[in-house]
C-alpha cells in the first residue's frame, strides 16, 4: 500500500450556516404564551501555511411548556388545612455565544494562538398557580368548614449567566524534539437573576395580598497560567 499525502491540503476558506426550527406544540397545557423553538449557527474559517482564523456564533431559543397539579394538606391537632392547586409550569430558555480563534505559525518551531469565547444564557421558570379551594376543617366535624379562600400565585424565577473566556498559548519546538509551551487563560462569569413572587386575588388579579422580589449576583474572576516542558521519553 502506497499512501501519498498532500501538504496543507486543508488550506482555503470554509463557511457553514445551520438553521433549526420546531413545530408549534401539539399540547399547550393551557400556557399563557406559545412555546418557541428555533436556532441558528454560523462558522467561518480561513487557513493557509501561516495563519488559521475561525469565527463562529450561535443563537438558540428552546421553550418547554408544562402544567402543575397539586393537592397538599397539613394537619395540626384536629385541624386539617388543604389547598389543591392547578396552573402553568413552563420554562423559557435563550442561549447565544460568539467565538474567535486565531493561530499564527511563522515557522516550524513557533506556534501562537489566541482564543476568545463569550455568551449569555437566560432561563426562566414560570409557575402561575391557582389555589382554587384553600380551606380548613375540623376533623371532628368535617361538614363544618372554618374558612374557604382562593387566590392566584404568580412565581417567576429567572437565572442568568454572562460568561467570557480568553486564552493565549505559545509553543516552541526545540531541536531535540522536546517542546516548551505556555498558556494564559482568563475567565469571567456573572451568575444571578431575580425571583418574583406575588399572591393575588382570584378571579380579580388586581387585589395584591403579597409581593416579594429577591435577586442576587455572583461574580467569578479566574486566572490560570501554565508552563509545560515535554521531552523524550515522556
Amino acid at each position: 500500500m502506497n499512501i501519498i499525502t498532500k501538504k496543507r491540503a486543508a488550506d482555503g476558506t470554509f463557511g457553514q450556516v445551520n438553521f433549526k426550527s420546531g413545530f408549534r406544540s401539539i399540547e399547550t397545557y393551557g400556557n399563557d404564551k406559545a412555546h418557541q423553538c428555533y436556532g441558528i449557527d454560523a462558522t467561518y474559517n480561513a487557513r493557509n501555511d501561516k495563519w488559521n482564523v475561525s469565527l463562529g456564533a450561535n443563537y438558540q431559543r428552546n421553550d418547554l411548556g408544562g402544567r402543575r397539579e397539586g393537592d397538599v394538606y397539613t394537619r395540626i391537632t384536629d385541624i386539617k388545612t388543604q389547598f389543591p392547586s392547578t396552573g402553568e409550569g413552563s420554562f423559557d430558555e435563550i442561549n447565544f455565544t460568539d467565538r474567535f480563534n486565531l493561530e499564527s505559525i511563522p515557522n516550524l518551531t513557533n506556534v501562537f494562538s489566541l482564543a476568545l469565547f463569550a455568551g449569555k444564557r437566560i432561563k426562566g421558570r414560570l409557575a402561575d398557580i391557582i389555589y382554587y379551594n384553600n380551606h380548613a376543617i375540623s376533623i371532628t366535624d368535617i361538614d363544618n368548614r372554618l374558612y374557604t379562600f382562593q387566590y392566584f400565585n404568580h412565581n417567576l424565577r429567572e437565572r442568568k449567566s454572562d460568561f467570557a473566556l480568553g486564552s493565549f498559548d505559545y509553543s516552541y519546538m526545540l531541536q531535540n524534539n522536546s517542546k516548551l509551551s505556555a498558556s494564559f487563560l482568563y475567565e469571567y462569569t456573572l451568575l444571578g437573576g431575580p425571583t418574583v413572587n406575588q399572591n393575588l386575588g382570584f378571579p380579580d388579579n388586581s387585589i395584591l395580598y403579597q409581593d416579594e422580589f429577591n435577586t442576587n449576583d455572583n461574580s467569578l474572576h479566574g486566572i490560570r497560567l501554565q508552563i509545560d516542558y515535554t521531552f523524550k521519553p515522556f
